[in-house]
């Protein structure tokens, strides 16, 4: 019985698709099968294992789980039906194991089932035999006297004549006719079934059989049928292939020797035999070394190489039968891959320096510049000259002169490089500088900036408001001091800006007079700020622009102003002033009393008048108090209080306006007046007293109530008493009970 073991076929490498790589003049190179483009598009490279390849760029993949790709192949393939593929690599499953669906992994056969050295799935075990565990790597003999049908785990019992028993049983060897339970010894070409100890099993194929012991076939030899009793029936590997340890069969076209490699008879390993470097294999199940061929010349052979080998890379040469690549000598380059020989070493152009195995000339920086041919390192390139600028790459001259307003020491890469601009300050109209010390100084009435030089970058006249002497670094450097300005640009010293005039104000650097002078103040000729000569306390002005002190106006009656008053402050309720000049509130005068003053400003206070009265620093006047009588026009709250009080005997009501001695104004009968210095008000006769007089001015003069008559009154204040009344008997009566 032999393996059946899948086989994936390659297609041949004939029919395999080219592509190409781009060299540096532009030349499409062909990349030979199984090489991909390299990702700068210059060289070819074999697609690794486990990976897609996209050969137009160059740009690769990992397979899926359940595909892999062997080296050289530019796509992945379907996993094979016996191998498990995981990270682009198939691998077999071990005995007693098979691939799962997607082929990611393996598992173990199921009870029932099993899986040899070569099975690619697990099979149903076979009648006759069983298969109780999971993960079996072969069935199990049913034992003498019992028997299985297909797939079973476990034997049922028959008699030997029975047909089933007779029909299923695998060619055992017994040594005797005697049934025994002891070990026995197999004869050569058996071994000894790994269950029952007195049975005996035919060798399988790949395998040969010594003392009861099943040996696989050694690599580099296979086992094409059963019952092999030694080593030496197993048959030497045939040359052009290799043969793997416990192979079955002779190989298949899979096994055949790989590309670069030769397989002598009796080949264990694919790579054991590689073509010796400065040689390359050219087709697969290659027998022998002569074999292999000499290395096509632009290209080399390193060892196991394929033919035609590796495209010799740029910058080197290879002669036919090359090992390694030949480094071109300095100062040489090769813009393509494959060159022959050392005559296909370009010598290096001017404005370009070529180390040992140049591919590319490498250009002189800018900045720099290179006159000769086949120059061989940096130092090679010259700095620029002083005065110019090397502003490109792979200059064999100075391309450029210095610009105006700028300089260029040597090795410059610009001619205007802000590093080496001319100070402000300076300028220059050259262009061959190549310090800053060079540039000439700015004249007077002009101003440099940075960088000042020639038609496209000229001075800049200084600006209005401003003066420019020599030197200056920008039009605004240099004010007119403040109380001066400029409308005209261009000048050159302080002197030249004019004084300020009068009625105006000038802040610094100004074109034109800044503003009119504030009200409130005055401005005159060279003034610097709008408030900066205020109208003396005691004046003001609601005017703008004047132009000296006496445009400032006095302050009026009944006003005072500050310094710097551009509106009269009125003096506050309760003062007065009757002159000019004011200047500050202090000299407004308190009302005085007898007066008021009822609005602000107040030039002349107001009398009182008679019957009325007021404390200094009055607002209005009062009324005179009972008890005091206010016959004067201009009475004062003290002369009032002091002075003017009611006298005894006579009655002083509130506003009296007169004299009480002059007027009728005597206390009232039934009452007497003590005088508004002790009671404003009358006070009524007690009873038993009457008064029928006016004028009483003590209690004393109430009269006494005469015999037979009574004085009494229950309201006096309202009802006074001013004569007695006759008494009545009901009266005396109800007064002697």
């Amino acid at each position: 019985m032999y393996c059946r073991i899948p086989v994936v076929l390659i297609s041949s490498i004939m029919n395999e698709r080219l592509y190409y790589a781009m060299t540096s003049r532009g030349v499409l190179q062909p990349c030979f099968p199984g090489l991909i483009t390299s990702e700068d598009r210059v060289e070819c490279r074999l697609c690794p294992a486990g990976f897609s390849c996209f050969p137009a760029n160059g740009s690769i993949s990992l397979c899926s789980p359940g595909e892999h790709s062997p080296e050289g192949i530019l796509q992945c393939l379907t996993c094979p039906i016996d191998s498990v593929c995981t990270f682009g690599f198939a691998q077999k499953c071990g005995p007693g194991k098979e691939p799962n669906f997607h082929h990611t992994e393996c598992n173990d056969c199921p009870p029932g089932f099993y899986s040899g050295v070569c099975a690619i799935n697990c099979l149903q075990c076979p009648a006759g035999s069983y298969c109780p565990d999971s993960g079996m790597s072969q069935p199990l003999t049913c034992p003498p006297g019992s028997t299985s049908t297909l797939g079973q785990t476990s034997c049922h019992g028959c008699n030997d004549t029975s047909s089933m028993c007779r029909g299923v049983m695998p060619p055992l060897r017994r040594l005797s006719d005697q049934k025994s339970s002891q070990p026995i010894a197999c004869v050569p070409g058996t071994y000894k079934h790994p269950q029952e100890a007195s049975l005996c099993i035919v060798c399988p194929v790949g395998h040969y059989c010594e003392e009861g012991i099943a040996i696989p076939c050694p690599a580099g030899s296979y086992g094409p049928k059963e019952g092999l009793q030694r080593l030496t029936d197993c048959t030497i590997c045939p040359a052009g292939f290799y043969c793997l340890e416990g192979t079955s069969a002779r190989p298949s076209p899979q096994f055949l020797c790989p590309l670069g490699f030769y397989c002598e008879e009796g080949t264990a390993t694919p790579h054991g035999s590689p073509c010796p470097a400065g040689t390359a294999g050219e087709q697969v199940g290659q027998t022998s070394r002569t074999a292999c061929k000499r290395c096509s010349e632009g290209r080399f052979c390193p060892t196991g190489s394929s033919a035609p080998g590796l495209p010799c890379a740029r910058g080197r040469f290879c002669p036919a039968g090359t090992l390694e690549e030949v480094t071109c000598p300095r100062g040489t380059f090769t813009p393509h891959q494959g060159a022959i020989s050392l005559k296909d070493c370009l010598k290096c152009p001017a404005g370009f320096y070529c180390p040992e195995g140049t591919s590319d000339p490498v250009p002189c920086l800018p900045g720099s510049f290179n006159p000769l041919e086949g120059q061989d390192e940096l130092a090679d390139c010259r700095e620029c000259h002083g005065g110019k600028a090397c502003t490109q790459v792979a200059l064999t001259a100075p391309d450029v002169d210095c610009m105006h307003g700028f300089v260029c020491p040597p090795g410059s890469s610009k001619p205007n490089a802000p590093t080496n601009a001319c100070p402000p300050g300076t300028l220059s109209n050259r262009t061959d500088l190549t310090d800053r010390s060079q540039c000439q100084q700015c004249p007077a009435r002009y101003a440099c900036l940075r960088g000042t030089g020639g038609i496209h970058r000229p001075p800049l006249s200084c600006s209005v408001g401003h003066y420019c002497p020599p030197g200056t670094k920008f039009p605004t450097q240099y004010k007119c001091p403040v109380g001066t300005w400029s409308g005209q640009s261009g000048l050159e010293a302080e002197i030249e800006c004019q004084p300020c005039p009068q009625g105006w104000y000038c802040l610094v650097g100004s074109g034109a007079p800044s503003g009119r002078c504030s009200s409130g103040h005055y401005c005159p000729e060279g003034t610097a700020y709008g408030s900066q000569f205020p109208c003396p306390a005691g004046t003001y002005s609601i005017h703008m622009g004047n132009r000296q002190k006496k445009d400032c106006l006095p302050c009026p009656e009944g006003s005072f102003c500050l310094e710097g008053t551009s509106k009269p402050a009125p003096c506050p309720i309760s003062t007065f002033r009757r002159v000019i000049g004011g200047q500050t509130l202090e000299d407004c005068s308190t009302c005085p009393a007898g007066y008021f003053c009822s609005h602000s400003a107040t030039v002349n206070p107001k009398v009182c008048g008679a019957g009325s009265y007021s404390d200094e620093g009055a607002a209005e006047c009062s009324p005179c108090l009972p008890g005091h009588f206010c016959n004067n026009e201009t009475t004062s709250e003290e002369a009032m209080l002091s002075v003017m009080v009611c006298p005894p005997g006579f009655l002083c009501s509130r506003g009296l306006a007169r004299d009480p001695r002059r007027s009728a104004t005597l206390c009232p009968r039934g009452f007497y007046c003590p005088g508004g210095g002790i009671d404003p008000n009358p006070i009524p006769c007690p009873n038993g007293t009457y008064s029928e007089h006016p004028g009483l001015s003590e209690v004393s003069e109430c009269v006494s109530c005469p015999g037979g008559k009574y004085c009494y009154s229950q309201h006096p204040e309202e009802h006074p008493i001013t004569a007695p009344v006759r008494l009545q008997r009901s009266c005396v009566f109800h007064y002697f009970e």
